[in-house]
Parts: structure tokens; C-alpha cells; sequence
């Protein structure tokens, strides 16, 4: 029995090699398998799809910060922190929107334990250049909005602050830890309350 191994230029026809076939052959699929990614290509995927997320998202957390009750600097200070740390961790983070929000809801509560609510200033301060021209407008356009919300119980602007930010009433639910049934009655209560603001202002 012929050993396949033996020297390709015997030119033995029933080898079943051909002359100049018998060294190493590579092997397609296993290159294909052992392929890999250039780091530096790989992260700056990673950076451009975080940067995409940083612009969309960063003035619309500032926003629903500022309606959970923060003042605008606080919020854009907390917005860039949270921000930071997603970035550190975005390859772990499953629902980034919600990841935010959450991380950023705590770390506001904690700022303000003592549940002190900061009256609305006369002007809507400028949240330390986070925003576009058009973003800062629509933070303007909520100021008044912001103020009612301020006579709110805390619960109530807890969940208008999500819904806002439009989320769903069972998503808010998910997000909280409290019953669907429940965040749906807060939200009533709260809209009525504005309903209400409104019709005594009007």
C-alpha cells in the first residue's frame, strides 16, 4: 500500500495526486473559521454606534430628567455621567434607552434624598451646551409643563416623566417594578391634575 504521503515527483498515476499536489493544502473553510477582527476596526464600530446613540438620546434624558424634577444643569450633568458609564459597559447593555433611564433616574434620586424640589426658574437655564438650538426650544416648551408637574406627589411625576418620554404604560411598569394596573391609575391622576391646572388657568 502506497504511503499518500510519498515524494509527489514519483509520478505514480495511482497515488491520485498529481505532480506538485502533494504539500500542505490549505484549507478554505478553516481559514474562513480563523478569520479575525481587527480590534482597532472592531472598536471603532463600537464607538460610532455608541456616538449615534450619545446624540439621539443625551438632550432626551436630559429632558426627562428635567421633568422627573431636576434642574436643567443638574440633569445635563447627570445625563453625561450616565452616558459615560453605558460607554464603558455598552457591549453588556441590552436596552440602552431603558438602561439610561434607569441608571440616570437613580443617580438623581440620590442627589436629592430629601425629595427637595427645585422651583422652575424664570429662564430655562442653559444645560452647559448639550443641546441644539431646536432641543433647547423644546425644553422651553416644556418649562411650563415642568411647573405644573412640581405640584404633582412624586409617584405621579415619576411615571408622567416616562410617559413623556414615550413609553407605555406597561413598559413604565417593567421599568419601576410596580403593577401596570398601577402606573395606569397614576397616570390618570396625574393627567387630570394638569387637566385641571390648565382649565383654572385658562
Amino acid at each position: 500500500m502506497e504511503d499518500n504521503r510519498s515524494d509527489a515527483g514519483s509520478g505514480n498515476a495511482g497515488s491520485g495526486h498529481s505532480a506538485g499536489a502533494g504539500g500542505p493544502q490549505a484549507n478554505p473553510h478553516l481559514q474562513a473559521d480563523e478569520v479575525l477582527v481587527d480590534p482597532a476596526i472592531e472598536q471603532a464600530a463600537i464607538d460610532g454606534e455608541f456616538e449615534l446613540f450619545y446624540l439621539a438620546e443625551t438632550p432626551k434624558l436630559i429632558g426627562f430628567l428635567m421633568v422627573r424634577g431636576s434642574e436643567a444643569g443638574l440633569a445635563a450633568d447627570i445625563a453625561q455621567e450616565t452616558m459615560l458609564e453605558a460607554y464603558r459597559r455598552w457591549n453588556d447593555i441590552e436596552a440602552p434607552r431603558a438602561w439610561i433611564r434607569r441608571v440616570a433616574r437613580r443617580r438623581w434620586a440620590k442627589l436629592t434624598e430629601k425629595r427637595h424640589r427645585e422651583e422652575p426658574a424664570e429662564q430655562v437655564p442653559e444645560p452647559s451646551g448639550l443641546l441644539s438650538p431646536d432641543e433647547a426650544d423644546l425644553l422651553g416648551q416644556r418649562h411650563d409643563i415642568i411647573a405644573v408637574l412640581a405640584a404633582l406627589p412624586d409617584a405621579q411625576r415619576e411615571v408622567m416623566a416616562f410617559s413623556y418620554d414615550g413609553y407605555q404604560p406597561n413598559e413604565i411598569a417593567g421599568l419601576l417594578g410596580k403593577p401596570a394596573a398601577t402606573v395606569r391609575s397614576l397616570l390618570r391622576q396625574a393627567r387630570a391634575t394638569l387637566r385641571d391646572s390648565k382649565e383654572g388657568t385658562g
